[in-house]
């Protein structure tokens, strides 16, 4: 649990060290500290990252929403919103993107801390799929990324790979690809074998 990496996304120096110190003092990892949408993008393309506490107007812009919805598009992880603003249409914005908490500023140390608490729980408990990473790269030799375990919950929910594609913004040929390595991971033939192995 606190061995996760969390990246930080506020353009406000004094509150991104605030939360450093928060996470960390809690035993978590900073991942890393950004400060603008093209800065989050380029560490969350390095798939170094497990959680994000994401402020939602970054530069006076409301850019943290075109982040939280391509993490929850293409990323897949649980991310926080950080935010000074509690009116109804910006959470009407924010929700829309799943994010998996939402903390009003000025904070607490605690509200942080619960909120990482329950979205990682939530996150990796998930009961509709029932598909866990970590429990399962500890069966294999060699782990899945967060992409082919991503390909694969949605391979479980019985989506199509022209479906799979379109949701994760790449080519059939590139979830052929996924799927390929997923097969081989799970020592598996087939989906039916995939969901042996998931559900043994």
């Amino acid at each position: 649990m606190k061995d996760i990496r969390i990246l930080i996304v506020e353009d406000e120096p004094t509150i991104a060290r605030n939360l450093a110190m928060i996470v960390q003092s809690r035993g978590y990892k900073v991942a890393a500290i950004v400060y603008d949408q093209l800065e989050a993008r380029d560490k969350l393309s390095q798939e170094l990252t497990d959680l994000v506490l994401l402020d939602i107007n970054l530069g006076g812009n409301f850019d943290g929403l075109e982040i939280g919805k391509l993490i929850s598009e293409r990323y897949h992880l649980p991310f926080i919103y950080i935010t000074s603003y509690a009116d109804e249409n910006t959470i009407s914005q924010a929700k829309v993107t799943h994010p998996s908490g939402y903390i009003v500023k000025p904070f607490e140390d605690r509200d942080v801390f619960a909120a990482i608490e329950i979205a990682w729980y939530n996150a990796h408990h998930q009961s509709d799929s029932g598909l866990n990473r970590e429990s399962i790269n500890q069966r294999l030799s060699s782990p899945l990324t967060k992409k082919e375990f991503a390909v694969l919950q949605d391979l479980m929910q019985g989506k199509t790979y022209a479906q799979i594609a379109a949701e994760h913004y790449i080519t059939i040929n590139t979830v052929n690809s996924h799927i390929k390595h997923i097969y081989s991971k799970l020592g598996a033939k087939n989906k039916i074998e995939v969901f042996n192995f998931v559900n043994q």
